[in-house]
């Protein structure tokens, strides 16, 4: 799949794929496979959280990742996102302990998040934080996990945007050298600095040709025009953070919209994660089970299941 084409132009070839790839009945042999009409794939959203949204327990020593999980299951959850910041090693022993009991749960780890900055205009720093990436790319193939979240920076002082669109975009593509060999997608998440905008993301994006890498919406992170902002982004995000609060345009926070940012992506035929990264005030252990009853509810409203 080329690194230039949207969710919604890869969900129309994959659908004239299948008119050749797909088993047809003996009635059919011989036809043309283009009269062979195929039912477009619907969106499909699956409900996980991040570990960070239980960074009040995980930073205390309250919780442990394996404890995160328990708390996963217990929600009904489909999936985690296993934050790096919370893990006690990067020995295979260890994450395969976390990766089994996940399992056990019936619980998916499609993805990792780590913090990175590549936006750096000291090559030499950029080839630095390359090279420490390969021991999450490592920690994400060992617990089976297909991505993991990175952030593109922050600006430095004096420079100009086009400079660190270039020096992000290599930073990446040296990462990526890893992930590629690897088998593990680099999803670069909207996070201030580089990818404040919309616009900035979508540069990015537009400048690395590989198939391992990709982007995270992450739903709270634009400060200004924030639906028009996750409008843009939709098409290309491979997985999601959704949040209680977005910013408001008096930079103060508001509750988000969640069926809003629900039908933007079903609109592009979005298939995959709706991860929650919790960050409001409220008890994390009160506010995220109500939470993932909204979203649920939501997602069941507007798929029509």
């Amino acid at each position: 799949m080329r690194g230039d084409i949207s969710r919604r132009e890869f969900l129309a070839s994959t659908t004239a794929a299948a008119g050749t790839m797909a088993l047809r009945p003996l009635s059919a042999l011989g036809q043309n496979p283009s009269t062979q009409p195929q039912a477009p794939l619907k969106p499909m959203m699956k409900l996980g959280c991040c570990a960070y949204s239980y960074r009040k327990y995980l930073t205390s020593g309250e919780m442990k990742l394996e404890d995160f999980i328990d708390e996963a299951a217990r929600l009904g959850l489909d999936g985690i996102q296993l934050t790096t910041y919370y893990y006690e090693s990067t020995q295979p022993s260890y994450l395969h302990r976390l990766k089994f009991r996940a399992y056990k749960l019936g619980l998916d780890i499609p993805d990792i998040a780590t913090r990175t900055n590549f936006c750096q205009k000291d090559l030499e720093v950029r080839i630095r934080q390359a090279e420490e990436m390969k021991q999450w790319i490592d920690a994400a193939v060992e617990l089976g996990a297909n991505g993991i979240r990175v952030f593109g920076g922050n600006i430095p002082k004096g420079a100009t945007p086009d400079e660190a669109v270039d020096w992000t975009v290599d930073g990446l593509l040296r990462a990526l050298e890893y992930a590629e060999k690897r088998g593990v997608i680099l999803a670069l998440e909207n996070h201030g600095g580089v990818t404040e905008t919309a616009d900035l993301v979508l540069k990015i994006r537009s400048k690395i040709n590989s198939p391992n890498f990709a982007l995270l919406l992450d739903t709270a992170n634009f400060r200004t025009n924030t639906y028009e902002e996750i409008k843009k982004v939709a098409p290309y995000a491979v997985t999601t953070h959704v949040k209680t609060e977005v910013f408001a345009p008096d930079g103060g926070k508001r509750p988000v919209d969640t069926e809003r940012i629900i039908r933007t992506l079903a609109e592009v035929g979005y298939r995959g994660y709706l991860h929650i990264e919790y960050e409001a005030e409220e008890e994390p252990r009160v506010a995220i089970p109500r939470f993932v009853a909204e979203l649920r509810a939501t997602v069941a409203k507007v798929l029509g299941s």
